[in-house]
């Protein structure tokens, strides 16, 4: 990968729109600031709310803004240090092939940005009502977490950037971006001390917390909001699944999740035809919406292949069509046949977004073919 300066041909399409305003307005700040680079402080100053909730920068990006030099005169364009180009590789590593801000974020060495004063606690963030509400209504000995935290600052607790491009990193920003309430960046934080082995991820392990309950948790807080989920059933109930031209009897045999996955991925494809592309994306959100944690996306967890959450998201970022009144969904032969291979895996048992999952792999959907992904492997991992 390389890439080349901002005047030039920048590849700007490995970054999503989140990622391109960010580094516009980075691009900005570093002329006004008279800096001949853009350096990843200037990434840091330009960083959106949620960008930061995600992320737990907020500390920082005081500190550092503090630190950088007074508005001046524009001068030439600058361009971007080797610091930022390293971090646009090793962001574009950490993703699925699509940058978004949380990448750009997430990747930053913030140690070399914020070595001067200590930041704030890790066990004060622990301390906010909800995130010590949340562990203890799972079990968790928070007395004990906060013992074993002791007094660990978020710049020592922060991963390296290379963290972000190893599988167990890559499994947590699958998750990171859609948490953007209050205390999601704490959970995200555990999540990366817990996986990495060490004294600390030792002790978070003897407080009761675990893996399955933190990605369960940041599932949870990563539901959609209200309005959007009003908008997405909306959208199911103009979708007629049940007519002899899309599901016919079929849709008796789906649950609401799949049901949700169908309806979400002619929603993709623009309400034309639902390949199989659209209804990975589609089952994908319906687990966000329907059962966070849960159906295919915890398969897809076990096999170490979430990059596929981050296309479902890209996805549902389209508008919904504003079409009134029902309308029959066209399903192509693949989703047929996977609709057909899902019933026949769950047998007696409704139809969830794992047995679609299961089914757009027993018809060999491209997608899942590229990662080595194949039926006989998420059989075994099916609920019975």
């Amino acid at each position: 990968m390389k890439w080349s300066r901002p005047e030039g041909t920048f590849q700007l399409q490995y970054f999503e729109e989140s990622a391109r305003s960010l580094i516009a307005d980075a691009l900005e700040l570093a002329q006004r600031c008279q800096a001949i680079e853009v350096r990843p402080e200037h990434l840091l100053v330009c960083a959106s709310k949620d960008g930061l909730e995600q992320t737990a920068l907020r500390e920082f990006r005081s500190r550092v803004e503090q630190e950088l030099p007074r508005s001046g005169s524009a001068i030439t364009p600058p361009e971007f240090s080797r610091e930022v180009l390293a971090l646009f590789e090793r962001a574009y590593r950490a993703s699925d092939g699509t940058v978004q801000e949380i990448h750009l974020l997430m990747c930053l060495d913030v140690k070399c940005m914020a070595t001067a004063n200590q930041g704030p606690r890790l066990r004060d963030m622990l301390e906010w009502q909800l995130v010590s509400r949340t562990l203890d209504a799972r079990g968790v000995n928070v007395p004990l977490l906060l013992s074993e935290i002791g007094d660990l600052d978020l710049l020592a607790v922060q991963p390296d950037p290379d963290f972000w491009m190893t599988v167990t990193g890559r499994r947590i920003l699958d998750l990171a971006p859609n948490c953007v309430r209050p205390g999601a960046a704490v959970f995200s934080l555990l999540l990366a001390l817990l996986l990495r082995r060490g004294p600390v991820g030792a002790g978070i392990s003897r407080s009761g917390l675990t893996e399955p309950m933190l990605i369960e948790i940041l599932a949870g807080l990563g539901g959609p909001a209200p309005e959007v989920r009003e908008q997405v059933y909306r959208h199911l109930s103009s979708a007629d699944l049940g007519s002899p031209d899309c599901l016919g009897q079929m849709e008796e045999r789906l649950s609401e999740a799949a049901k949700v996955a169908v309806a979400m991925g002619w929603n993709c494809a623009h309400r034309k035809q639902v390949g199989g592309q659209n209804l990975l994306d589609g089952l994908l959100y319906a687990d966000i919406l329907c059962q966070p944690g849960r159906g295919a996306t915890a398969v897809l967890r076990k096999l170490d292949v979430l990059g596929f959450v981050h296309s479902a998201m890209k996805s549902m970022v389209r508008m919904f069509d504003d079409t009134e009144g029902p309308a029959v969904p066209q399903l192509s032969q693949e989703v047929r046949q996977a609709v057909e291979y899902a019933i026949k895996v769950a047998g007696q048992a409704p139809v969830s977004t794992e047995h679609l999952l299961y089914g757009l792999a027993a018809v060999e959907l491209n997608e899942l073919r590229a990662v080595g992904l194949t039926a006989e492997q998420i059989l075994p991992l099916l609920v019975s």
